[in-house]
């Protein structure tokens, strides 16, 4: 059994190995990347299942911070897509909206298909983007310095990453932000991506 100040000592060790381990593996992914190991390999799954599933298994990180996830998502969005990765694309941002959210604040996740594109937008009500830093986001190791930035801590290869595979799938992913108080990101992924042997080049 562990006392108040020992269980607060073991939670931040966990959470600092946690975050060791993601810089870890999206190093392994760029190294993978840059050798054309990367591969889209499309199977049927349903986006909107994963997307809940990604919801729950994240509770623990937002109920933390006392933030408020709120989510407009179909019974059913079945797409053809590379299930690993567009969880690891979902993740991202669900993850950087949880990171840049003041305590108490709330993330809403919304999923739509339009015109045979699957559109997942995530909004927070933390610190705002600056139009001028938008590209900045996408960039490798690129981080935007705010008051917030330094404490989450990250490599600046989240975003990196997950537009790589948004556009190897013929996807994308855009930002919009008034700059001073929250931000919306929304990946646009193909219903049916049209290739099988589409590698990911994580070349600038």
């Amino acid at each position: 059994e562990l006392n108040k100040e020992q269980a607060a000592v073991a939670h931040k060790a966990y959470q600092s190995n946690d975050r060791q381990l993601e810089i870890i593996d999206q190093l392994l992914y760029v190294a993978k990347a840059d050798a054309n190991q990367l591969i889209v390999q499309p199977s049927s799954f349903n986006l909107a299942d994963a997307t809940r599933d990604i919801i729950d298994s994240m509770a623990q990180t937002y109920q933390a911070k006392s933030i408020t996830v709120k989510k407009t998502i179909p019974k059913e969005l079945p797409v053809l897509a590379d299930e690993r990765f567009v969880r690891m694309i979902i993740e991202n941002l669900l993850s950087n909206a949880v990171k840049y959210s003041f305590e108490k604040g709330s993330v809403r996740v919304k999923l739509t298909e339009q015109d045979n594109l699957a559109q997942l937008v995530v909004s927070d009500s933390g610190v705002g983007i600056a139009e001028s830093d938008y590209e900045k986001l996408f960039k490798k190791f690129s981080r935007i310095p705010n008051e917030l930035s330094t404490k989450e801590g990250g490599s600046g290869l989240g975003l990196y990453l997950a537009r790589r595979f948004a556009l190897a799938h013929g996807g994308d992913i855009t930002v919009q932000s008034n700059g001073q108080h929250g931000a919306s990101f929304t990946l646009t992924l193909p219903i049916y991506t049209k290739t099988e042997h589409n590698v990911i080049q994580l070349t600038e």
